[in-house]
């Protein structure tokens, strides 16, 4: 437990702050000037920001890692060279239509809003 018996500072000179509501002010909680903050502030922006881009990262390249078991489900043993030309087709549409995808929803997005356009690729 934290005493303030011993401490030089008066009751009315302490400063009791409020919890942050953005990532600005979160950061601004560990400035005490014009430096960068410190590691212990930017550590959980740091792990957060690697969570969530690598997380969906392995998700969108997840075709490419499950060739081998899609190749022995899907394919015949006798032809290999056919198996690869199919799963790298496969692949190829993937990623185009995920290009074309993107561009589209976001653009219908744009235009009706990001919930509505959420709720219209969910149903």
């Amino acid at each position: 437990m934290f005493c303030l018996c011993n401490s030089p500072l008066r009751h009315d000179q302490l400063t009791i702050i409020a919890p942050a509501r953005t990532v600005d002010e979160f950061v601004a909680l560990g400035r005490s000037g014009p430096r960068m903050p410190s590691w212990l502030t930017l550590q959980p922006l740091v792990l957060w920001g690697i969570t969530a881009y690598g997380i969906p990262a392995m998700f969108i390249l997840q075709p490419v890692f499950l060739n081998d078991k899609l190749r022995t489900e899907w394919f015949d043993e006798s032809d290999p060279a056919v198996a690869d030309a199919a799963l790298a087709s496969v692949n190829m549409a993937f990623f185009a239509f995920w290009a074309f995808g993107a561009l589209f929803v976001s653009s219908l997005a744009d235009g009706f809003g990001r919930k509505r356009t959420l709720m219209g690729c969910v149903a």
